[in-house]
């Protein structure tokens, strides 16, 4: 949303604070084009030197893509080699073939309340197509809340509910899949330092 504010400044900022044992990722970085609150063109130019500061730095990225699949995959696949470290697609809503790629190249996708939203579809079928070594739970709080809850503010409370469905709809034993999920965490955090 910020894209038009991004300048050279801002990268030195986070080149310099990267060093910090606190800061796990470079994020959220990416591209929105349901509200295009900057330009297009600006945004996928602030997406490419974040996401070269990130290879600099050697930091996963926290991307955010909303109706923006075919320009995200074509920026994913330009810096694939590149980036080492990859990271989580967050609040996954994309389609099919940008899970895929983002799977095939070692990305994280993040799931959320989103889908447990009657409507979300899309989002369970992503889900089923990603391996679980692929998968993140995440809030996206304040927003997103999980159903029952949906219309309240969201918090980190609810996660158990996102989980839930994420094991109901994989098919999958619940304490395997949370186990393999926080893992999944730690090591794209690199928490196990």
């Amino acid at each position: 949303h910020e894209a038009a504010h991004w300048n050279t400044q801002f990268a030195e900022l986070i080149r310099t604070r990267a060093k910090h044992k606190k800061l796990v990722a470079i994020g959220e970085i990416g591209l929105d084009y349901y509200y295009d609150f900057s330009p297009r063109k600006q945004q996928i130019r602030a997406l490419e030197e974040q996401l070269a500061l990130a290879i600099e730095v050697d930091l996963p990225v926290v991307i955010h893509s909303r109706d923006a699949d075919e320009d995200m995959l074509a920026i994913l696949t330009n810096f694939q080699s590149q980036l080492k470290r990859k990271g989580v697609l967050h609040s996954f809503t994309s389609g099919k073939l940008l899970a895929e790629n983002a799977i095939s190249q070692g990305f994280y996708l993040g799931f959320n309340g989103i889908i447990t939203f009657k409507a979300a579809e899309n989002v369970r079928e992503a889900l089923a197509l990603t391996p679980l070594e692929n998968i993140l739970i995440e809030t996206d709080a304040p927003y997103l809340t999980p159903l029952p809850f949906r219309g309240q503010e969201n918090s980190p409370a609810y996660i158990p509910f996102i989980a839930e469905k994420i094991v109901r709809e994989k098919n999958i034993n619940a304490d395997k899949a949370l186990s393999a999920i926080y893992q999944n965490t730690l090591k794209l955090f690199n928490f196990n330092r």
